[in-house]
């Protein structure tokens, strides 16, 4: 069974139900058969944490914007991502090292560059993102693929 880390955006995807303003591409149709061959245990979905944290930060701030509940707002969600049926891993000492190699090296972002370093840790056999500048700056280190063009 193929392993994947899932990156922030594809989540948001489907919870947002975004699409492509250029293409007219609806990007949560792929994202959510994505989650959905996770949760039926045809490859092994990782979600990171830190990843977690920045879904729940997106999500708390949109609560606050349209004066919701962000308690409330996070909490459901932190019940949806828990029914997905990806492991979570918590980045440890090795991981968060490796994170300030590709920080300094690559020129990542620091959420992106835990991300990339747990895939590497975890011997992952993909990242999925829509980040294209991602995937262009640590191509030489792992595939990256959108929902899209990943089989399963």
């Amino acid at each position: 069974m193929k392993k994947i880390v899932i990156d922030a955006n594809i989540i948001l995807n489907v919870w947002r139900m975004e699409t492509d303003p250029s293409t007219g591409l609806r990007l949560y149709e792929a994202s959510a058969s994505l989650l959905e061959s996770i949760l039926n245990e045809d490859v092994a979905g990782i979600l990171l944490t830190t990843t977690a944290m920045e879904i729940l930060h997106c999500v708390r701030v949109n609560a606050e914007m349209s004066r919701k509940s962000a308690d409330f707002a996070v909490r459901t969600a932190e019940r949806d991502i828990s029914r997905l049926g990806l492991q979570i891993t918590i980045p440890d000492a090795g991981i968060m090292g490796l994170a300030y190699d590709l920080f300094r090296d690559f020129h990542l972002d620091p959420y992106d560059a835990i991300l990339v370093a747990a895939a590497v840790s975890e011997k992952a056999d993909a990242l999925i993102s829509r980040d294209t500048k991602l995937k262009k700056k640590t191509a030489r280190l792992l595939p990256v693929f959108t929902p899209e063009n990943f089989s399963v």
